[in-house]
């Protein structure tokens, strides 16, 4: 139920303007996506990401766009219960892309 309550500050004043239209607004919370670290060492890559990463699981691909196949990467916890970190190895060669998807 929607009621419209008019207060005038005009004493003696009983009119009320008519209402010509109403407008509802749903107000969703604002998601911040967490964002991943990356450091390299020995041939390695390691990725990490923070606590707020809850509920996301890391996902890798080798190109970007609509074309795109983004898979799960291996060895990664799925979904993401906290802070942590993985070791990727570099040694495969060619590019490759990560995020984190919920």
């Amino acid at each position: 139920m929607i009621s419209a309550t008019w207060e005038s500050t005009n004493v003696g004043n009983g009119h009320q303007p008519a209402i010509n239209a109403i407008q509802l607004v749903k107000v969703l919370p604002v998601v911040v996506q967490p964002s991943l670290g990356v450091a390299f060492s020995a041939g390695n890559l390691s990725i990490s990401w923070p606590a707020s990463a809850n509920g996301f699981v890391l996902e890798s691909s080798s190109t970007l766009g609509a074309t795109a196949n983004w898979l799960v990467v291996a060895g990664s916890p799925n979904p993401i219960t906290g802070a942590g970190s993985i070791n990727v190895s570099t040694s495969t060669g060619g590019n490759r892309f990560y995020r984190l998807k919920k």
